[in-house]
């Protein structure tokens, strides 16, 4: 996934999900939201870039009128769906060492959300968020304990 197409799927979720700093969508700019977060579904690269998008700190964007965007919520939270996914339907077909390295970056994100910065220790809404995440998060252990523990984890 190019830069562009990274920055493209960011505002879909954006726009999508009603991030601050979007006013006056068009019922056009959401159906092509919609419709660009539903092609993505089908890309071969999909788990990989969801991977990538759950291990960076922050999901920004820019926004078509240059100023910056953050989706890192939900964005997270669209990429660890691709991910809960893709674990009912495809984990099977995953060799050894590919099972292995979905399962690490989902425990690596995990543990970087358990571990506290400086600015989630003044945030109340933030701390709301990482919540919401880490409910997600916790799915997607269970589902992966459910399907590898003990033999494989």
């Amino acid at each position: 996934m190019n830069e562009s197409q990274r920055q493209s799927l960011l505002s879909a979720i954006a726009i999508s999900s009603g991030v601050a700093g979007f006013t006056n969508i068009t019922p056009q700019q959401r159906a092509d939201a919609f419709t660009n977060l539903e092609q993505f579904k089908t890309y071969p690269g999909r788990v990989a870039a969801c991977v990538e998008m759950i291990g960076c700190d922050a999901l920004q964007f820019t926004t078509a009128n240059g100023n910056t965007a953050d989706a890192t919520v939900p964005g997270k939270l669209y990429a660890l769906g691709i991910i809960q996914e893709f674990l009912k339907l495809g984990y099977n077909g995953l060799n050894d060492s590919d099972r292995g390295q979905l399962r690490t970056s989902i425990v690596t994100a995990a543990r970087q959300l358990a571990m506290p910065s400086a600015a989630d220790a003044s945030n109340i809404k933030m701390d709301e968020s990482k919540r919401i995440l880490a409910m997600k998060i916790a799915v997607l252990l269970a589902d992966l304990a459910t399907r590898e523990f003990p033999q494989r984890w």
